[in-house]
């Protein structure tokens, strides 16, 4: 199934690209930017991939996000992540860049069950049933960055998706690298 949908997703950033006749220098407008960072998120540590297609002002990415509790000796650790396509506003200038959007995401949560095992040693491991849930989901993001070299910026990126599974929200911080301009 996760295949499925990167595949459509891709299909769609693909049909959206310049076409084949359409030369580098006309459509230099148009900017493909990765993202990845790490930090604090709703359940814990959490973080975001994403590769975005700017065309000023307007910009469609493909986002994966997520975030899971840090806890050793409690299993599963409760989390949720998501994949899918935001669509959005962008701006930059000089060596500055802000972006923020929203769009729809397929949500992957997991959730403690009955009370399976309990240690009674010295850590203590508990471990739960694992309730796999699987949801569509409402993200927004919001990306501000700064521009040191042409092609590497380094930024802040605000994530959240809300859904009726697991919703989940986090402050990453990112690098941008731009693929091509």
């Amino acid at each position: 199934m996760r295949n499925v949908l990167i595949s459509a997703l891709l299909c769609i950033v693909q049909s959206t690209s310049p076409g084949l006749s359409q030369s580098i220098e006309d459509s230099s407008h148009v900017q493909y930017r990765l993202n990845f960072g790490f930090g604090p998120a709703s359940k814990g540590p959490g973080g975001l991939v994403s590769v975005m297609r700017g065309d000023d002002p307007v910009s469609i990415m493909i986002r994966y996000s997520g975030t899971t509790e840090l806890n050793l000796f409690v299993r599963p650790a409760i989390g949720a992540w998501d994949i899918g396509l935001l669509f959005g506003w962008q701006y930059h200038s000089g060596q500055f860049f802000v972006s923020a959007g929203g769009g729809i995401v397929y949500v992957h949560a997991i959730d403690r069950g009955a009370l399976l095992t309990r240690d009674t040693g010295f850590l203590g491991d508990v471990t739960y049933e694992e309730v796999v849930r699987a949801t569509v989901g409402f993200p927004v993001q919001l990306d501000v960055f700064v521009f040191p070299l042409s092609f590497l910026g380094v930024g802040l990126v605000s994530f959240a998706d809300v859904n009726h599974q697991r919703s989940f929200a986090g402050v990453a911080a990112t690098l941008q690298v731009v693929i091509l301009q």
